[in-house]
């Protein structure tokens, strides 16, 4: 669960937090603070999908983590998109706009009504605008980011997720999973359920294959969890290109181009989040046999 945002990142945070505990996420946290530009993330100048791409997965974080430096970058990146906004209000396609709104909804900042009404309009025409992933993936993250059950969009999910779909099912199966659970058409659910429990632990994007696991509560997300952690690179960041092969070739839009430290800070926005969800679940171990929970655990150190 996202706690409340502060007002203000930047007063609200405890300055010094560090990873010389050797903890994932805050060594991966010391990586996308060291790659912000100035206006938010992206090379050679900040791109707004992936800027609002990593800040929706830090907000899935409990913000308590958030060093002071990072506090003030978040608060500077959510200020830069809302600057820029179409004269419209709103940003460029359906998917894009749905990750700013969710982003800036999640961290305590206001979208404004122009982007919401889009996301809404643009997610009642998702079986109208033909079926090509991105239009799908757009639909999904409407309901994530509206919070509410939009026909059109879950019966566009819902036809994906169909055995002859042509979209990555894994990938799709995360956005359903992350909808506020009262949406959830109960056939959805029961479907994301039965495709996540035929995948075995060799899926080339075993980040998003962590976060459904966790999601669902399967102990086998430990395996894939202990994987991750030891893959981490001195600097911080994650090298999964599972990951970007699916939002690059099959989700992004032709005009997305991201650069290699792009890759590396979408991949390890993606990883902290995942870890995180196993962080933020007390006692979840589901059926496993071991005499206490395993948890993943973030350490502060305050100096």
């Amino acid at each position: 669960m996202v706690k409340q945002a502060p007002d203000s990142y930047a007063d609200a945070t405890k300055p010094g937090i560090s990873a010389r505990q050797g903890d994932p996420i805050l060594h991966g946290l010391n990586f996308l603070s060291s790659t912000w530009n100035g206006t938010g993330w992206g090379r050679p100048a900040s791109n707004i999908w992936l800027t609002a791409y990593v800040l929706s997965r830090l907000a899935e974080l409990d913000h308590s983590v958030f060093d002071h430096a990072l506090g003030q970058k978040i608060q500077a990146s959510c200020d830069w998109l809302l600057a820029s906004r179409m004269p419209e209000g709103h940003w460029n396609d359906l998917s894009t706009i749905a990750h700013v709104v969710s982003a800036l909804k999640s961290l305590g900042q206001d979208p404004g009504l122009a982007a919401l009404q889009y996301v809404e309009h643009s997610a009642s025409m998702a079986g109208r605008n033909g079926t090509s992933e991105w239009n799908v993936i757009g639909a999904a993250l409407a309901v994530k980011a509206t919070g509410k059950a939009l026909p059109a969009s879950c019966e566009a999910v819902g036809a994906a997720l169909e055995p002859e779909g042509d979209l990555s099912q894994l990938w799709l199966c995360a956005e359903v999973l992350d909808w506020p659970h009262e949406v959830v058409p109960p056939a959805l659910a029961a479907r994301v359920r039965a495709i996540l429990d035929q995948m075995g632990e060799d899926s080339a994007d075993r980040i998003t294959l962590l976060r459904c696991l966790l999601r669902l509560g399967r102990s086998r997300a430990w395996e894939v969890a202990a994987e991750l952690k030891s893959e981490q690179l001195s600097d911080g960041s994650w090298h999964e290109p599972g990951l970007i092969d699916q939002i690059t070739a099959t989700f992004g839009p032709q005009e997305l181009r991201l650069s290699d430290e792009d890759k590396k800070v979408l991949i390890t926005a993606s990883a902290i989040a995942a870890l995180a969800i196993g962080q933020a679940q007390p006692g979840l171990y589901f059926g496993s046999h071991e005499p206490a929970p395993r948890r993943l655990r973030v350490v502060k150190v305050t100096r």
